[in-house]
């Protein structure tokens, strides 16, 4: 399993060689990035009643961590739905 950074710098490459399993890849990292979000979110709601050794900035740095997380989710949904509706068009357009 490649981590997202790799994941990207490997969709950029593929892009740039004109490689045609590139759209594919692009979507399983974005699968991936959602995945690991909605995983980082779970345990850290799960956790959220523990107040033990945790300080009042560390409770509104996870809060401000959350609401970036939802909103990179937000995003990646988007990508993927606009993605794929590109990706039908140019078939469309072949």
């Amino acid at each position: 399993m490649f981590s997202q950074e790799e994941g990207i710098a490997d969709v950029n490459e593929m892009i740039q060689q004109d490689r045609p399993q590139s759209d594919g890849r692009l979507r399983e990292v974005l699968s991936e990035l959602g995945t690991a979000c909605s995983r980082y979110l779970a345990l850290n709601q799960s956790r959220s009643g523990v107040t033990t050794g945790r300080t009042r900035l560390d409770i509104e740095r996870l809060k401000m961590c959350q609401r970036e997380i939802v909103r990179i989710r937000i995003l990646h949904s988007l990508m993927i739905i606009v993605y794929t509706s590109l990706s039908v068009s140019n078939c469309i357009r072949s």
